[in-house]
Parts: C-alpha cells; structure tokens; sequence
C-alpha cells in the first residue's frame, strides 16, 4: 500500500506531498492539473525509464519518494538485493534524476541499480492503462497471487516458512564472515610463516630497542661529545697549568703544614683522594673515544 508520495521538480509540480488513507484514494482535477504528473512521478520512483525533459524548467534535479507498507513477501524479495528490511516498518523508494543524465536510486537508504528499482517496483505498484497491466502478465508474480488466494490456509506456514528463512540467511551470512576459501587460507599461512622468519632472522633481544635508542643518540651527536671529552682532557691534563698540576701543587703545600693541625692532615687525605680519583679518570677520558662506535 502506498501510504506516502513526495515530488520535487517534476514537471508544474515544484513541491508536492501527499498523504494516503488504507482503502481507495480518488485524485481528480481538470485537464492540465497534474493528475498525469503524479502518474508518471511513481512510475519514475518504481523505475520506469525517465527522461531530462521531466525536470521542471529551472531545476537541475528532480526528485521522487513514495513510501510503501509492504507485505511480507515483498520485504522478502527485496532482501535479496542486500536492502535492510522489516516486515513492521515502511519501505521507502527513492529517486532523483539530474539534467546531466544521471540517476540516483535508493531503497530505505541504500543504493541500488535502476533494475533493483525496477524489479521492487512491480512488486508494490501495478499501474492500469486503457490497454496495460503490468503484474498479470509477469510469471515473477504469479506465485504471489497464488499466496493470497490461499492466504488464510497457508498464512501460519508461510510465517514459518519466513522466520526459518531469516535463520538460514543469518547462518549463511555467518559462515561467509568466518570461512576462508583455500586460496585465502594458503596466502594467511604463508604470510604467517614470512613474519614469523623476519623475526627469527632479525634475532631480538631483551632491551635491544633501547640499547639501538642510545646508540643512535651517540652517533648523532658524536662531533659534539668528542668535542666535550677532548676539552675535559684538555683542562685536567693538557696545558702545563692544567688542573691534576695545580691540585698536586695544592697537595704539596698542605703536606708541608699537614703536622701541625689535625684539620690539615684531613685536608691533605681529601686532595690526595682526588689525586687518585683524576689519575682514574684520565685513562677513562683517553679511551672515551672508543665507546663510540661509527658504522
């Protein structure tokens, strides 16, 4: 049953929206009001052949809605096409036909081909000329005929018959997201089997991100920490006034007094502690430099 009908641009008709009531619906009017306009819009929508001199003059686009409540076999036929159906609730048609040529077609928001239009719209609108009916000649809608000769024998089969189907589809649909194909599986496996090698061939180890972190830091700034080590070396050690000298200098002088106050002696102890301590780290300076590896 078709319940609702929205035009845009079609012909005379700029914006037009009606509203069906169940039972017989009469629209009449006098020659040249649109009575045929509104004829040729739901043939547009259940996807008859259009043409761009539909499109009111002005407009680059023509659109046309018509909302159905469908029977059970119908939803069940437009499930096929992959359209998102419920036996409760409306099925919308949608069209929209552009000067350029181009079509745009939906059913309940989703697009398909003309020929899905097409193939939706036999099944919910059977248009009567002076000299055509559509479904009466189509075997595609005999059965249908059929079901609703017999509908009150058959009704609770049929509703079996459709809850059963949904389950079938849903499984099916199902195994189709889980199952691979041979193909697919073999190229998995062999995908599997290339990583699991890159990484026995890469040999990682515990920390090794870190340690190729730390690397990386000193290569990068190699210049400048060479720079900074040969300078310490430099002023501890270089020059003929370097710092190790001047602090053996000190040593010496505190020594001489170191006898005559416990204070002294501790002093003494203390610079000839750093005495040691620079003697270590100047060998640790000189082989600084290897700690650097360049590759």
């Amino acid at each position: 049953m078709l319940t609702k009908l929205f035009i845009q641009n079609i012909a005379l008709i700029k914006d037009l929206s009606i509203t069906f009531k169940k039972g017989l619906n009469i629209i009449t009017g006098e020659t040249g009001s649109g009575k045929s306009v509104m004829i040729n819009a739901i043939k547009a929508v259940i996807g008859d052949r259009v043409y761009r001199e539909m499109i009111r003059t002005g407009s680059e686009t023509a659109t046309v809605e018509a909302e159905f409540l469908p029977k059970p076999y119908i939803i069940d036929a437009v499930r096929e096409f992959g359209i998102d159906a419920e036996y409760d609730r409306p099925l919308v048609l949608y069209r929209e036909i552009h000067r350029s040529g181009r079509n745009v077609c939906k059913i309940n928001g989703t697009s398909v081909t003309v020929t899905d239009l097409f193939k939706t719209g036999t099944l919910l609108v059977d248009i009567h000329g002076q000299f055509d009916s559509r479904n009466l000649v189509s075997p595609e809608t005999h059965i249908h005929v059929l079901d609703q000769f017999g509908q009150s024998k058959i009704e609770d089969l049929m509703e079996k018959y459709r809850t059963r189907l949904d389950l079938f589809r849903n499984t099916i649909q199902q195994l189709k997201r889980y199952a691979l194909s041979e193909t697919e599986l073999e190229r998995k496996i062999d995908m599997l089997e290339y990583q699991v090698n890159e990484i026995e061939f890469a040999s990682l180890k515990e920390n090794e991100e870190e340690e190729l972190k730390e690397k990386r830091s000193l290569l990068i700034n190699a210049e400048k920490i060479l720079n900074a080590l040969q300078s310490a070396h430099e002023m501890l050690f270089g020059s003929e006034m370097n710092a190790a000298s001047l602090i053996h200098q000190a040593v010496s002088q505190i020594s001489s007094v170191s006898d005559f106050k416990k204070e002294f002696r501790e002093m003494e102890e203390s610079l000839r502690e750093i005495t040691y301590n620079l003697e270590d780290l100047k060998y640790t300076l000189m082989d600084s430099p290897d700690l650097i590896e360049f590759s």
